[in-house]
């Protein structure tokens, strides 16, 4: 790992699969940090809450309330991105908050972070006591809902999707619940006739099936307690 500013071959990021991709994040760590990401975004009152905070002519002026809670800087949401999803450029932050211009939030920070480079050349910046397992720690697979943080939040999505896997999990605007296997995008999954349908995009090996039918029954026992599926592999999505 390099220091500040310095030239390094690139770290694997949270929880990373072994891959040859640059920096690839694992499901575990990053799908956990996801949600944390998120919170990083400044709290909007709902359209409800507003209305019951608007005084009627009926019951009189409402109470006092404390003002909305303060939108985080920029600087501050650069630091929880980078907790979730570091190492990360500055094109990865813009791409997952939908901003641009932050490059000067990265500079600001730059003397309390810590800095690589990826096979491109591209300049990855993270938390100084941030996890960065090696290239070839294990990642469990992973289930994740559609739309998930881990599949959207970097310019680069190759460190998950893999390249012949690009565009097939969703079609138009809907977006498939899908699988990771070693911390890559392996296939797409889904709850039908109470069967938990897994379809894999290639070939798994017995190893591979058997881990996914561990983590089905994990994923199931937690959001249906006490129910009864079937777990099956259907047929390999062309």
């Amino acid at each position: 790992m390099s220091a500040l500013g310095a030239s390094s071959s690139t770290p694997t990021a949270r929880g990373a699969a072994s891959s040859a991709a640059a920096a690839t994040p694992s499901s575990s760590a990053a799908s956990g940090g996801a949600s944390r990401a998120a919170d990083a975004r400044g709290a909007t009152p709902s359209s409800a809450a507003a209305s019951a905070a608007t005084p009627s002519a009926a019951t009189g002026p409402a109470p006092s309330t404390s003002p909305a809670e303060a939108v985080p800087s920029p600087d501050a949401t650069v630091l929880r991105y980078l907790a979730a999803f570091g190492p990360a450029s500055v094109k990865d932050m813009q791409t997952w908050a939908g901003l641009t211009r932050l490059r000067e939030a990265f500079e600001r920070l730059r003397p309390q972070l810590v800095t690589f480079r990826d096979e491109s050349g591209v300049e990855l910046f993270d938390l100084p006591e941030a996890p960065r397992p090696d290239a070839d720690t294990p990642a469990p697979p992973r289930f994740l809902p559609e739309f998930d943080n881990l599949l959207l939040s970097h310019a680069d999505r190759t460190r998950v999707v893999p390249a012949e896997y690009w565009g097939r999990s969703w079609v138009g605007n809907q977006a498939y619940c899908t699988f990771l296997v070693d911390g890559f995008l392996a296939g797409v999954w889904r709850l039908a006739e109470g069967a938990l349908v897994i379809e894999p995009f290639g070939t798994l090996t017995k190893a591979q099936r058997a881990d996914l039918v561990e983590e089905g029954v994990r994923m199931l026992d937690t959001m249906h307690p006490g129910s009864s599926y079937d777990i099956r592999f259907g047929t390999v999505v062309p």
